[in-house]
């Protein structure tokens, strides 16, 4: 095969009335199509990126994922997937170790445990649901996480060790939700958080009073009290 024809296909944009297999194909996005039967991409050996848009899917479509052993990156965006669970993904047989990003997809509720076994993943988006509540153990497996978006849902409370799957996560954003509260300890194992997005009615009085309890020592004095010591020096 021509490098330069490769190329050309790296990437194919799938929409309504047109479908092929395409062995060398690296990623693919199935716009507004209706997805049944098994998946055509079983022998893609380079396919790495699956996108999945608008396709009234109410489950995650195992079928059509099933025996892509090469891939990275799941992108699945304005469908109709309301709960995820460890059964959810059993037929994936690949690592996913790039991303997952279920955006828009009406989620409300996740079972402990439902992404364990892609415990390599780097970044999970869960951004522009309906998730209200964020359980222990959610998160389960997770240790290499990196990148962990919830911004955009209903959540309206944390339950006490959430985070304590994550403890490698780097940026993690909780913006454009309904919290009002957090529970003590809430990210104190997250050593590694360089960047948190979080919408809390606190006055920075109420930031000095609770962030000690929050947050880990190395993010207090990296993050906090800087903006802390400036708010003072304008008083």
């Amino acid at each position: 095969m021509d490098e330069s024809l490769m190329d050309m296909f790296e990437t194919i944009n799938v929409t309504q009335g047109f479908f092929s297999e395409i062995p060398w194909v690296r990623s693919v996005a199935l716009k507004y199509m209706n997805l049944q039967g098994e998946s055509p991409f079983r022998r893609s050996v380079f396919l790495e990126t699956v996108r999945l848009i608008g396709n009234r899917l109410e489950e995650i479509p195992q079928d059509l994922l099933w025996g892509i052993n090469n891939l990275r990156t799941l992108k699945i965006q304005y469908q109709n997937i309301k709960s995820l669970s460890p059964a959810s993904f059993t037929k994936i047989t690949s690592y996913l170790d790039k991303e997952i990003s279920l955006e828009s997809v009406n989620l409300t509720t996740i079972e402990p445990g439902t992404f364990a076994k892609f415990d390599y993943l780097k970044t999970l988006s869960l951004a522009f649901n309906k998730l209200q509540v964020l359980t222990a153990d959610m998160f389960k497996g997770l240790e290499r996480l990196q990148i962990l978006r919830l911004n955009s849902n209903q959540i309206n409370m944390i339950q006490p060790a959430t985070f304590d799957g994550v403890i490698n996560i780097h940026e993690l954003l909780l913006e454009s939700n309904k919290l009002t509260s957090l529970p003590d300890g809430c990210f104190v194992k997250l050593d590694s958080l360089e960047v948190l997005n979080l919408d809390v009615d606190w006055t920075p009085f109420d930031i000095i009073g609770r962030a000690r309890s929050l947050f880990t020592e190395t993010y207090w004095l990296k993050h906090i009290k800087p903006v802390l010591d400036e708010f003072r020096q304008l008083q």
